[in-house]
């Protein structure tokens, strides 16, 4: 989000309890060493991790958003950089991770064979790539009707969600279970796990989000029933979820890949040529 100025204002830590399940996950699966979050926004995943001791390097197509990335890292122990990238040019050498995020990203990316091909790229072999996107029926209800009223729009705009300089809330794609397979096993990824994170908590965020910009309504019952959601959600078939997590690993592929020989591990600022 911007200040009136125009320049980043200070970036809010993970506040959704969906998001935080995810940060979680990825944890879990990242193994402890250097940690590339694709598409990181304005650092929320990012910064949750480096506090939790990990190394990482967030990278996004917006620069406002690298530098509000940056705003508040103080205390991590130089454990985050960033960079403005875009994922379907990465400015890392192969296999420089050894494991990616790419959380609620990939369906913002026209050119998704592109993408995957260069996450998958920079993951050393055995190394794990964590993804989030939405499911098939919270797609359809995001596009076709949170997005198309005014007031949605509202209040992404009040949550810092959504500004009128950056383009790329809407969805360009909605996928099922087994496009996302097909699509993430192209090049080298074989596919541990395909779970829910969350049934009804998403839509129910969203409500309490509503009733915290209009200042209407006490949130703790939905606080309560969002996490029970949290805890069944993973039990439930993958048609009632509302936001799934893909946990894969990277078997191989080079072929298919191509190589680069730029390198990794640059300070902040420096990946692309121009200082953020």
């Amino acid at each position: 989000m911007k200040n009136a100025a125009g320049a980043p204002s200070p970036p809010q830590d993970v506040t959704s309890q969906v998001q935080a399940q995810k940060v979680r996950s990825v944890i879990r699966f990242a193994r402890g060493g250097l940690i590339l979050d694709a598409g990181c926004g304005d650092g929320r995943v990012s910064r949750a991790l480096a506090k939790r001791g990990l190394n990482v390097i967030g990278c996004d197509r917006s620069h406002w958003q690298v530098r509000s990335s940056k705003i508040g890292d103080e205390g991590n122990d130089n454990k985050l950089e960033a960079c403005v990238a875009s994922l379907t040019h990465l400015p890392f050498r192969d296999s420089s991770f050894e494991a990616v995020c790419c959380l609620d990203v990939l369906e913002h990316i026209p050119e998704l064979p592109d993408a995957i091909r260069e996450i998958t790229r920079v993951i050393q072999i055995g190394g794990s790539l964590i993804v989030a996107i939405p499911a098939t029926a919270h797609g359809l209800i995001y596009d076709r009707i949170l997005l198309r009223t005014s007031i949605s729009k509202y209040v992404l705009t009040k949550l810092g969600y959504l500004d009128h300089i950056e383009e790329g809330h809407f969805h360009v794609r909605i996928m099922t279970p087994g496009m996302a397979r097909l699509q993430l096993e192209g090049f080298g990824m074989k596919v541990d796990s395909f779970l829910n994170v969350s049934f009804l908590s998403t839509y129910l965020e969203t409500a309490r989000n509503l009733l915290s910009v209009l200042g209407l309504g006490e949130k703790r019952p939905l606080n309560t029933i969002i996490a029970l959601d949290l805890k069944i959600a993973k039990y439930l078939p993958l048609a009632l979820g509302s936001s799934w997590l893909i946990v894969l690993h990277r078997t191989g592929g080079a072929e298919l890949l191509g190589g680069r020989t730029e390198p990794s591990g640059l300070p902040a600022g420096e990946y692309d040529g121009r200082q953020i």
